[in-house]
């Protein structure tokens, strides 16, 4: 079943201090000039949240879903999401401080029936965002210079971070916006850490995550009938073409995964290029029923979170 993590990581400020002031943040580390021996970055630890020296304060980041559960495929629950904040606030001594947000991420994890680059290449367009693809797929990205919207394959992430993974789904799909600066902008007002406690701040959070995505423009089904073989290669074109509609690109993509373990990297990345590509060109009947899959399965979590 499709879960959003609801809040990930997380970035406040304790204004006007530094880690000098708070002898309860624990050991000091810092980064030295050789030279003259001066201490230029000032950071500490509290279990996965760093905290660092700045000009204005004390910044405190990480994710509060592998803060509260340890990992972030499981779910943080809105009751949970208040004793992870109070735990923050209580292991740090941060109470009576104001604990201005710098950075929100909101997102959702989605199983799915198939590899998530065949999903992920249909995604083409956000409004007044920059689009990017990476690995091959494995990573879509929608920018603008405050806020990041990702998709992206999450046991990949996973595994490249070298972190354990304790699920049977072989294919999970991480969709994320990502607030990374002036979110009194974005919100209206100055959200709190204690803004995150708060059942409109998450019904907020909720429908911004709906509105984004059905922003999306998709890949359409395109009509293939017109194809012309002119040249040779429009001949090899349309045989690969009318292999793909035979049997769907998502059952050739699951076909390569299956058979392709002691290929040599580059051979099996040509070989997912190449499907993607066509698709992408050309588009399959099997891409509609792809896009209904995830708009359903990430309806679906928003509706139910909490429920």
């Amino acid at each position: 079943m499709s879960s959003p993590n609801m809040f990930d990581t997380i970035k406040f400020i304790i204004e006007g201090c530094s880690l000098s002031d708070y002898p309860s943040l624990g050991n000091k580390r810092g980064r030295i000039n050789l030279i003259t021996e001066e201490v230029y970055s000032q950071y500490s630890f509290h279990n996965n949240f760093c905290l660092r020296n700045t000009k204005k304060g004390i910044t405190v980041s990480g994710s509060l879903n592998k803060y509260y559960h340890g990992n972030n495929l499981k779910i943080i629950q809105p009751d949970e999401i208040e004793i992870a904040v109070n735990a923050i606030i209580d292991n740090l001594d941060l109470h009576g401080v104001p604990l201005i947000l710098r950075r929100i991420d909101i997102g959702v994890n989605v199983p799915l029936d198939h590899p998530v680059e065949l999903y992920t290449s249909n995604l083409l367009e956000l409004p007044r965002y920059d689009w990017n693809a990476y690995n091959n797929y494995q990573t879509v990205s929608f920018r603008t210079n405050r806020v990041t919207v990702q998709f992206y394959d999450k046991l990949a992430e996973m595994k490249k971070k070298r972190e354990q993974i304790n699920v049977e789904d072989r294919n999970i799909l991480r969709f994320e916006i990502q607030y990374k600066n002036r979110l009194k902008q974005e919100y209206e007002f100055e959200p709190t850490i204690r803004s995150l406690c708060d059942p409109n701040f998450i019904n907020q959070n909720l429908e911004k995550l709906f509105d984004t995505y059905m922003k999306i423009r998709k890949t359409n089904i395109l009509q293939t009938n017109s194809f012309e073989s002119k040249t040779k290669k429009d001949f090899m074109d349309s045989i690969f073409l009318s292999g793909l509609k035979s049997r769907g690109a998502e059952s050739w993509l699951n076909e390569l995964e299956l058979i392709s373990d002691n290929w040599p990297d580059k051979q099996k990345s040509r070989a997912k290029s190449k499907i993607l590509d066509t698709v992408n060109q050309f588009g399959t009947q099997k891409n509609s029923t792809l896009m209904e899959e995830l708009d359903d399965k990430i309806n679906e979590a928003i509706n139910n979170y909490g429920k």
